[in-house]
């Protein structure tokens, strides 16, 4: 754990807010649990109680392994090797929407070909349970957006435009579109559809999600 967390190759690296915040973010976290597994080492001699502290590893385990997937691919996407006006530029037009004011890009490298928006809702509920565990442990960094680029298209600007499409995938997440959309879609389906069998139900629900979720990155 402590070779992610206490890393120090950034010397001659510039990072932008965002990266910074979530490496201090990291660098908290791996400080609160280093000490709350010392304690754990020196606990009370209850093997009750020791047991049911050892059952909160796997807790941690898993969470730092999910952390591990973003730390060195976000040193990585630096200022050198990412389109830092493009991305400065679409935290402003973010911010323009009320409930997102203050929304940072976290963009990171990907060996894949592909541009990628990683969920926050279930790494913010992990990351309570997390902190419930270890005492001291930091919230998730609020009104972050996780976003990875493929590592070979840092000089690119056109390419690096479909960050405009993961940003629409973060705002349908942080606004929980989708909550709304659910109700006028079961709606529609009851009026239009009311002795359909659940199996094309669910297949109509999914396109008409992915349907929204489209036409709202178009529209950010």
């Amino acid at each position: 754990m402590r070779s992610i967390y206490a890393r120090r190759e950034d010397v001659e690296r510039t990072h932008r807010s965002a990266t910074t915040e979530f490496l201090k973010y990291v660098d908290a976290l791996g400080k609160s649990t280093d000490l709350f597994l010392q304690d754990l080492i020196v606990a009370s001699p209850d093997p009750t109680m020791t047991e049911v502290d050892r059952q909160s590893l796997p807790t941690i385990r898993d969470f730092w392994r999910d952390i591990h997937e973003f730390v060195k691919p976000s040193r990585d996407a630096d200022t050198l090797h990412s389109p830092v006006a493009l991305i400065e530029q679409l935290e402003y037009r973010l911010s323009l929407i009320p409930p997102l004011q203050g929304c940072r890009l976290l963009i990171c490298h990907t060996p894949e070909l592909n541009y990628i928006q990683f969920p926050r809702s279930s790494r913010r509920v992990r990351a309570e349970h997390y902190a419930a565990i270890v005492p001291g442990s930091p919230p998730f960094p609020d009104k972050l957006a996780l976003i990875a680029m493929p590592y070979s298209q840092d000089g690119s600007l056109f390419s690096n435009i479909i960050i405009c499409h993961e940003m629409g995938h973060f705002v349908f997440e942080e606004l929980k579109l989708e909550d709304d959309l659910s109700y006028h879609i079961e709606a529609s389906l009851q009026k239009h559809f009311p002795t359909e069998s659940e199996p094309n139900l669910s297949w109509c629900r999914e396109r008409q999600r992915t349907r929204y979720r489209r036409t709202n990155t178009l529209g950010l």
